[in-house]
């Protein structure tokens, strides 16, 4: 499967861009332009034409020395290859058929931009066109396919917050009962609070935040309060004190957990439960489908996480330089 005069276009149109994001399996938050122009690299959507609209289509990030960047960025997943959603609803041997042969025309375009790197929707499961890429001229460059787990917990049409309590281990119900007598969970616009927050965690972890990565969670932050994608949730207890702060980003079908801070003060007060559950409840008021918990590849975070029911879920990560 090669098709060595495959062509694909720069696309310039936001809008057409993020109706893509919106129509595709694979759009998700990270891929909206809102969330793409908050970080701090700049970034380019590449289409494959066909005769009624895009066959697939890919995101790529340049530094400001224009080398395109490796995937993830931080505090970002899913932005890899898109295809329509007009492929999932056609029959199963044709959609296979189109999806193969849409992705390898892609590549093969995009070969001339000398890097490929991507992280992949946990609904591109077919990779076989990555892992084909030259597989008979090993010489000229083959990706290097990685796979990652996050969490997805299945929301229950109907059932609203009490679907997720049920699914949940029992020390997380007992947990949110008593954050819930004890503290208060509100929106907030502060941002400030929400830093200071993520650098204690950091702190009583060991580990030191980087200048960019300030920046970005700031800078994603405030996209997704300005854009309506997401908000801060802040608890505080009855004399105002603020125990932790939570980061959660929203599509049309999912609620992102994306970041976690809480004062070690409050550690044991069962705040992190209580955000993310209140997070989670706000996500249902907007008709998600699902929770993505952004992430479970370390066993600490991961036990946390598979606490409230998610389900380990695979997905990959791309990358293709060439020799």
């Amino acid at each position: 499967m090669s098709v060595a005069t495959a062509v694909v276009e720069r696309w310039t149109d936001r809008a057409e861009w993020d109706r893509l994001v919106a129509d595709s399996p694979q759009g998700s938050v990270f891929c909206r332009s809102g969330l793409l122009d908050a970080l701090d690299v700049d970034w380019e959507a590449w289409v494959l034409p066909g005769p009624t609209g895009p066959r697939a289509a890919a995101l790529l990030f340049r530094d400001q020395e224009g080398a395109i960047q490796k995937a993830p960025l931080p505090f970002c997943l899913y932005q890899g290859i898109l295809l329509p959603s007009a492929l999932a609803a056609a029959p199963p041997h044709r959609a296979v058929h189109d999806a193969l042969e849409a992705v390898d025309e892609l590549i093969q375009g995009l070969a001339a931009q000398r890097r490929m790197s991507w992280c992949l929707h946990p609904s591109f499961n077919d990779v076989r066109p990555l892992s084909w890429f030259h597989h008979h001229d090993p010489g000229a460059g083959l990706f290097r396919l990685d796979v990652r787990y996050t969490g997805i917990v299945a929301l229950e049409p109907g059932r609203g917050l009490d679907g997720i309590l049920a699914g949940a281990r029992s020390v997380r119900r007992q947990e949110f009962r008593k954050a819930a007598e004890r503290f208060r969970v509100e929106p907030s616009a502060d941002l400030d609070l929400l830093d200071r927050l993520h650098g204690l965690t950091f702190a009583r972890q060991g580990l030191e935040r980087t200048g960019r990565e300030r920046r970005l969670l700031a800078a994603i932050a405030a996209a997704a309060l300005r854009h309506g994608f997401g908000e801060v949730l802040v608890a505080r207890d009855g004399d105002g004190n603020a125990a932790g702060a939570v980061l959660f980003l929203y599509d049309s079908r999912t609620a992102y957990y994306l970041v976690a801070a809480n004062d070690p003060v409050f550690r044991s007060a069962g705040v992190s439960t209580l955000l993310f559950l209140r997070g989670v409840e706000r996500g249902i008021e907007r008709g998600v489908e699902r929770v993505d918990v952004v992430g479970m590849n370390s066993p600490s975070r991961g036990d946390f996480k598979t606490s409230f029911g998610a389900l380990p879920t695979p997905y990959f990560v791309a990358h293709w330089d060439a020799p």
